[in-house]
């Protein structure tokens, strides 16, 4: 009995190493799987977000591609920064037409981003819009009607446009964001990806009150390195 234990036992085990020796690669995790980026808190430093009078060179920017801030001065006029933050809501694209930067004595910019705000959550959008659509870069209105130029996005109702936050009543002029909110974005690299803000005051909460401290962002995002529009992020997990 005992020696039909141990080659029982023996037999086991060299399945199990069979096993390990045969398990392909779809079995496994891959990199891909680990797939947006989860930004939480992030700080807009005092001497961008403090602005007295508009000026595009105080706007936070951030590099979808590298994931990461990219410092302000000597990086504006760069294709090195996909899209930025005015006063810690409005969202711009770094795009050539932007017709807002046409103030007295600004250079030109050299970005090629397309971007627009969609209704929809963030797990909805599977596929980017084509360009052929011609909705990027334009105001939408609640009907999905695409209107004039525009490459900020900020309050829901400006100009008759769909938003991504209201005003909050009774809170002394804060925001609240709005549900079913993504953004699609195409970046200077020409990849496609999809951004959910989730908070613009720290600790991102779901309702602000007069005592929440703007200026921090939290937000995800998905880039599709593969160059393709399948933002389908189904079956992906958060990288952070």
């Amino acid at each position: 009995m005992q020696t039909n234990f141990f080659k029982m036992l023996a037999l086991a085990m060299l399945a199990v190493v069979f096993h390990s020796c045969t398990q392909t690669d779809d079995d496994m995790p891959t990199q891909e799987e680990v797939a947006w980026t989860q930004v939480t808190d992030l700080q807009i430093p005092d001497e961008v977000a403090n602005i007295v009078g508009f000026s595009w060179e105080k706007l936070f920017l951030y590099s979808l591609e590298e994931g990461r801030p990219i410092p302000t001065k000597g990086e504006f006029y760069t294709e090195n920064w996909d899209i930025g933050f005015q006063e810690g809501k409005l969202v711009h694209v770094n795009n050539v037409p932007n017709t807002i930067t046409t103030i007295e004595g600004a250079a030109p910019m050299v970005g090629k981003v397309l971007g627009v705000l969609l209704i929809a959550n963030f797990d909805e959008v599977v596929l980017a819009p084509d360009p052929s659509e011609n909705i990027y870069n334009k105001m939408m209105s609640p009907q999905g009607v695409a209107d004039t130029t525009r490459q900020f996005y900020g309050w829901n109702g400006n100009l008759g446009n769909v938003g991504y936050l209201e005003m909050y009543p009774h809170t002394g002029g804060k925001y609240r964001l709005l549900p079913q909110r993504t953004f699609v974005f195409r970046t200077n690299k020409g990849n496609y990806a999809k951004l959910e803000m989730q908070g613009i005051y720290k600790g991102h909460p779901a309702v602000p009150t007069r005592e929440s401290e703007p200026n921090y962002l939290t937000f995800r995002y998905f880039v599709q390195k593969d160059g393709s529009r399948n933002l389908d992020t189904s079956k992906r997990t958060s990288s952070k």
